[in-house]
C-alpha cells in the first residue's frame, strides 16, 4: 500500500487515517477484501444574534493523525465498528444513537493512540489490553489473575470493572471469543477434535457441552445443520423465518390457548399437534419461549432449541438463520425488506401526507387497538413506515383493549381491522360498533377508508410478512 508514495505496510486489523488529499494505491492478491470506511467531518458551530449556525470545518484540523494509526489495541475497535455495522443494517431505521456510538469510538480510538513514554496503565485502558490479550492468547489456558495483572487491577475490581464496562465477567468475554473462533473452524470443515485444541478447549467432550449450551445444538449438529429437517413450535410465525431461507419445515406446532378454547379442547389440540411431530420426525425443533411448558415433550421427540423472546424479529429471524446455517440468505431477506421499506414509505407519504393509521383487533366481547410499545408490526407501521397513529393508539403500550360496549370516542384517517372470528359473527361485530359513538366523528368511517386486514400480528415476525404487510398497505391505497 502507498499514501501520498510512501510505502505502507498493509495487514489484516489496521485502521488508517486519510484526508481527502491524499492519494492511496493498493495492490492486493486476494479476490476479496473486505474493509470498514467510516466518514467523518468536523464542523464549526456559532452564536450569534441570538440564533446557532453550523458550517463544515476544515479536515486539517481532526485530531486523528494521517497514514496508519499507531493504535495499542486494535481488536476492541474492531469489535465496535462490526456492532455498529450489524446494527445499522438490522435496524436502519432506528440510527438515532449511531452517532453516539460513532463519537465515542472516536473518542476511544484518540485514547489509544500509542505515544511514546505514555502510561498504558489506567482502568479502561487496562481492560481493553485483557481484551487484546485474549484474542492473541486465546487458545491458552488463560487465568484471571494474569489479566488483572495486565489491567493493573485487583481482581475484585478488575472483574467488577469489566462487567461494568462490557456486560458480562471476563471469562464470559473469553469464551465468546472462543465460541465465535470454534463457529468459524467448524464451518470451514476442521474436524472437532483439531476445532476444540485450536479454539482453547483442549477436550473435545468438555468443548462439545460448552458448545450447546451456547448454540443449543452440538458440533456434530452445527456441521450439518444446512441439512436438517426441521420442524418449529411456536406463536411467533417461525415457520415463515424458515420458508424466508428456502427450507419447509416438516411439521408446525402452536400450542397457545385461544381465549375461548376449553382446556379439554387446548389439551386435545396439543395431543395432536405433538403427534404429527412425532409422524414427522425432524432433526431438530425451534421453539419460542412459549412453548418452554412443553420442552420435555419435544425434546423426546427431536432435540429441541428454545429461542428467549425478543421484540425484535430481526434478532430472531438471524437467530433462526444461525441454526440452520442460513445466515446469508437471512442478510438478503433483510436488505430486501429495508428496500421494501423505503419504497413503501415514500409511495405511503406521497398520497397520506400527515393521515392518520390505526390497526384493530376484533375478539368476540373486546376490541384490541395496538400502539406504540414494543412489537414488529408496531415498530413497522410507525417507527419504520412513519405513519401517523390516530388519536386513540397508544403511545406507551403494546395495545390498549376495550369492551366492545365501552369504546371511547377516537379519530382516524385510516381503520384497518383484522379479525379471526367466522365472517358472520365480524359482521354482526362491526355492526354494533357502527352504532357505537366511537365511528361518530371518525374520518374513515365517512370517508369509506376502514379496511380489512390480515394478521399482522403474526405476520409481522418474518421477512415474509413483513413484505405482505407493505403489500397490504399499498393495495389499500387503490
Amino acid at each position: 500500500m502507498r499514501l501520498d508514495g510512501r510505502l505502507v505496510s498493509l495487514q489484516p486489523c489496521c485502521a488508517f487515517f486519510l484526508r481527502p488529499s491524499m492519494k492511496v494505491e493498493i495492490l492486493v492478491q486476494s479476490s476479496c477484501v473486505e474493509c470498514y470506511l467510516l466518514r467523518f467531518g468536523s464542523v464549526v458551530l456559532d452564536w450569534r444574534q441570538g440564533s446557532w449556525s453550523c458550517t463544515p470545518g476544515e479536515t486539517s484540523g481532526m485530531p486523528l493523525p494521517p497514514g496508519k494509526l499507531p493504535i495499542r489495541s486494535i481488536e476492541p475497535i474492531a469489535e465496535r465498528i462490526e456492532r455498529m455495522y450489524r446494527g445499522l443494517r438490522s435496524r436502519p431505521a432506528r440510527s438515532d444513537g449511531l452517532q453516539l456510538q460513532f463519537n465515542s469510538l472516536l473518542q476511544h480510538m484518540l485514547d489509544e493512540l500509542s505515544v511514546p513514554g505514555e502510561s498504558e496503565k489506567g482502568e479502561g485502558g487496562g481492560i481493553d489490553q485483557t481484551i487484546d490479550y485474549m484474542y492473541r492468547h486465546y487458545k491458552e489456558k488463560i487465568r484471571l489473575d494474569t489479566l488483572s495483572h495486565i489491567a493493573g487491577l485487583t481482581q475484585t475490581s478488575y472483574s467488577r470493572s469489566f462487567k461494568r464496562a462490557k456486560g458480562i465477567s471476563p471469562m464470559e468475554y473469553l469464551q465468546h471469543i472462543r465460541m465465535d473462533r470454534s463457529k468459524r473452524l467448524l464451518e470451514q470443515g476442521h474436524p472437532i477434535k483439531e476445532v476444540s485444541e485450536s479454539a482453547g478447549f483442549g477436550n473435545e467432550f468438555y468443548f462439545s457441552r460448552i458448545f450447546k449450551q451456547a448454540f443449543g445444538m452440538s458440533p456434530v449438529f452445527y456441521i450439518k445443520r444446512r441439512h436438517l429437517r426441521v420442524a418449529v413450535a411456536c406463536s411467533f410465525g417461525y415457520e415463515d423465518c424458515l420458508r424466508s431461507l428456502g427450507l419447509e419445515p416438516e411439521a408446525v406446532m402452536n400450542g397457545g390457548r385461544n381465549v375461548e378454547q376449553t382446556e379439554e379442547g387446548h389439551r386435545l389440540m396439543v395431543e395432536h399437534q405433538l403427534e404429527r411431530f412425532r409422524r414427522a420426525r425432524p432433526d431438530l425443533i425451534i421453539a419460542d419461549s412459549r412453548h418452554r411448558p412443553f420442552y420435555e415433550r419435544l425434546k423426546q421427540i427431536s432435540p429441541t432449541v428454545v429461542l428467549e423472546y425478543s421484540a425484535d424479529w430481526r434478532q430472531m429471524h438471524r437467530r433462526i438463520a444461525e441454526l440452520v446455517g442460513r445466515e446469508k440468505e437471512a442478510q438478503q431477506n433483510f436488505d430486501q425488506v429495508e428496500q421494501k421499506i423505503h419504497y413503501a414509505k415514500n409511495m405511503l407519504n406521497s398520497s397520506r401526507t400527515s393521515q392518520s393509521f390505526s390497526f384493530m383487533r376484533l375478539f368476540r366481547r373486546k376490541i384490541r387497538v395496538q400502539g406504540l410499545g414494543q412489537h414488529p408490526m408496531n415498530a413497522l407501521l410507525y417507527t419504520e413506515l412513519g405513519l401517523r397513529p390516530g388519536s386513540s393508539v397508544p403511545l406507551d403500550r403494546q395495545y390498549r383493549e376495550y369492551d366492545v360496549g365501552r369504546v371511547p370516542p377516537f379519530d382516524t384517517d385510516y381503520l384497518y381491522i383484522y379479525s379471526d372470528l367466522p365472517s358472520g359473527s365480524d359482521t354482526e361485530l362491526l355492526s354494533r360498533l357502527g352504532q357505537n359513538a366511537c365511528w361518530g366523528g371518525m374520518n374513515a368511517f365517512h370517508n369509506d377508508r376502514i379496511r380489512r386486514a390480515s394478521n399482522w400480528i403474526r405476520m409481522s415476525w418474518s421477512p415474509i410478512g413483513q413484505q405482505r404487510i407493505m403489500d397490504e398497505l399499498l393495495q389499500g391505497e387503490t
